[in-house]
């Protein structure tokens, strides 16, 4: 049986190799004997997955390749209906139709099926036509060459929003992805899990992103990578005597790493658990499906406390040292927002100082890694002071309690946010290439930690400033959801004075938390909790727009004319924007608090609210061209926001 192993890994002498492998063989780096089912895929029981290969074939041209191109978009936009009733003709089955179509990468196939030599026949077209497909790059799934490419399209995308690799050894990197078909096929975790992320990103010019056929064909490339992820995670913790000794599995260690690292400063053995970080957010973003970023990121904590990676010595001078500290705060980070987005108790103790490793450094400074931890676990408090604010209300010490929490808590906020503590408004966008380095991670690190720390303090008041009421039709964070009675009717409802658009007109007193009238001495603390609500909803208006932006220098391209369809990645505080929009989107609907809060008028006021919305909406827009499950947020405050507009109008005209 060893034998049989040895020679499905190395493969006999003599053998000629074969041409295509299946992609599970691709993704575990063993020798695939080419047959419809291989003898891989059949002893494990999985399916056997093909994908066309160049290997050996002419260079395509640019001409040939945008004909291809242009063909595709045929068979996606113009014919379907003739494509599935010629396969019909043919005899195909109805299931198998519809199976090539669902399944991961069907998309994609449809450029296999046509024929190669089809570019080469003359087209009738005119001249306006022709140049305008030589003007723009062809819209496809980013794809890239190597690992090193991919590597460049991790700093270029991902490392400012998620920084779980260490400094780049280069200044400036450029993005290589690459249109057409080539041999290289990513099969380590972590560039599988970051293929999973960059496929969702449009092309550069990319004016046909919008199209659902090309949207469609990203999403299925990006759940093909984040499956091939989990697979090789799989392979790489697997134990060769499990197969051929069981008898001895207990007492082995799984294979060792043989392969070349994906990054020069990162050990091998590391990358199962950054890939798992990287699908937490995926999982969460992309797919909206919390419950399994909850488990992907339990997955990483599990696989890093078995490293040991939460205690390493301060003192070690190990030359992973960067590496180790990046991947095991990076690592509480994410078990934390899993925690914070599901609204659960977290796994691990939030207390970040009790555990030994090191902080990450930029620049020798471990302060912007410090500031983003603090942030974190004070938003981490803040979730389980609202979880639990509605149980402690029904007991007798309940005011007590309640009162020193949320002043304990507001002081942690304050002194973190104290003027100084994160200064971030010096820099305005990313920096220029020579001077970026650590250094838009450095800002970008503390952008984050200010908007965290908002979004704590709202969470913190925002059941005494407006009761918790429900606002949006669907839960999202640990936001209220409201039935089509309440908020369509309050916000639809025909009314005749200016007492019926306030506040209490939008509040379900069957599903709010009315807090007691004596918890706190100051009788004005709703208008205080209000004034604090409205001042954290601003700053995280201002500071999602002080998040750095990919500007990536793609190759064979002077400037990057697309950079505005180019969205920021990783989004997994896009809570905090849901929670600066309910604020925004309360005191819409409230027409009282004007002078309270900005010693203005009525317009001025509503002026002001509408802009901060619209640069929020903006945000989520943005997350929305590759993040689909973002796009359920968006909507959401898209929608309160133009019925809120509507009745502010109706109550104008009144």
């Amino acid at each position: 049986m060893l034998a049989v192993m040895a020679e499905t890994r190395t493969g006999a002498r003599g053998e000629p190799p074969i041409k295509v492998a299946c992609l599970a063989c691709r993704a575990s780096r063993i020798r695939c004997d080419g047959k419809p089912l291989c003898r891989n895929c059949a002893n494990k029981g999985r399916s056997c997955v093909y994908t066309k290969s160049n290997r050996g074939g002419p260079r395509i041209s640019r001409k040939r390749l945008a004909s291809l191109a242009q063909a595709s978009k045929v068979s996606y936009d113009k014919a379907p209906t003739q494509a599935r009733d010629s396969q019909l003709r043919d005899g195909s089955s109805i299931e198998a139709i519809v199976e090539a179509m669902i399944f991961p990468g069907a998309g994609l196939q449809e450029l296999d099926k046509i024929d190669m030599n089809a570019a080469d026949q003359p087209h009738n077209e005119t001249s306006a036509d022709s140049k305008s497909r030589n003007t723009h790059p062809v819209a496809t799934v980013r794809t890239y060459q190597s690992d090193d490419d991919l590597l460049d399209a991790y700093y270029v995308f991902v490392h400012d929003y998620f920084p779980i690799l260490p400094p780049s050894r280069m200044p400036a990197r450029t993005d290589k992805f690459r249109h057409q078909p080539h041999e290289y096929q990513p099969s380590s975790p972590i560039s599988l899990a970051l293929s999973s992320i960059l496929a969702l990103i449009p092309s550069l010019n990319d004016e046909l992103s919008s199209i659902e056929g090309l949207r469609l064909a990203r999403r299925e490339q990006a759940q093909l990578h984040a499956q091939l992820a989990m697979e090789s995670i799989e392979i790489e913790s697997e134990i060769l005597e499990s197969e051929t000794h069981p008898s001895k599995a207990l007492s082995s260690c799984p294979t060792a790493f043989r392969r070349k690292p994906f990054h020069p400063d990162v050990p091998a053995q590391y990358e199962s658990l950054l890939a798992l970080l990287i699908l937490s957010i995926y999982e969460y973003a992309q797919r909206g499906n919390v419950s399994k970023m909850r488990n992907r990121a339990s997955q990483a904590l599990d696989a890093a406390t078995r490293m040991s990676l939460h205690e390493i010595d301060g003192n070690d001078h190990d030359k992973f040292k960067e590496a180790t500290s990046r991947a095991w705060w990076m690592t509480y980070v994410c078990v934390l927002q899993s925690c914070i987005v599901s609204n659960t108790t977290p796994f691990i103790d939030i207390d970040y100082t009790s555990y030994t490793t090191p902080l990450p450094t930029c620049h020798g400074d471990s302060s912007p890694w410090r500031a983003l931890l603090e942030a974190q676990q004070t938003i981490m408090k803040c979730t389980l002071f609202t979880a639990a604010l509605k149980k402690s209300l029904h007991r007798e010490d309940a005011a007590m309690d309640i009162k020193k929490t949320m002043h304990d808590l507001d002081d942690v906020v304050k002194r973190r946010l104290a003027p100084g503590s994160l200064d971030i408004w010096e820099t305005h966008g990313r920096l220029a290439s020579s001077q970026a380095d650590e250094q838009n991670l450095i800002h970008a690190l503390q952008v984050q930690a200010q908007i965290k720390l908002h979004s704590a303090r709202i969470k913190l008041y925002r059941y005494h400033a407006f009761n918790d009421a429900p606002l949006f039709e669907k839960s999202h964070c640990d936001l209220s959801s409201t039935s089509q009675s309440t908020v369509t009717q309050s916000l639809h409802g025909s009314c005749e004075t200016e007492q019926e658009y306030t506040l209490s007109s939008t509040m379900d007193a069957s599903s709010s938390v009315f807090l007691p009238d004596d918890l706190f001495e100051d009788s004005s603390f709703h208008t205080f909790a209000v004034k604090r609500c409205y001042g954290s909803a601003l700053a995280i208006s201002r500071a999602f727009q002080h998040l750095p932006s990919p500007r990536p220098i793609v190759a064979g391209f002077s400037s990057c004319s697309g950079e505005a369809t180019i969205p920021r990645t990783m989004p997994s505080f896009a809570c905090c924007a849901m929670q600066g929009s309910y604020v925004l989107l309360m005191l819409c609907l409230d027409n009282g608090h004007a002078l309270e809060l900005h010693n203005t008028g009525r317009d001025q006021f509503q002026a002001i609210l509408h802009k901060s919305l619209e640069k929020l909406i903006g945000v989520l827009d943005s997350y929305c061209i590759a993040f689909e499950a973002i796009q359920g947020m968006r909507n959401q405050v898209q929608e309160a926001y133009e019925k809120a507009k509507m009745r502010n109008n109706s109550f104008m005209s009144i």
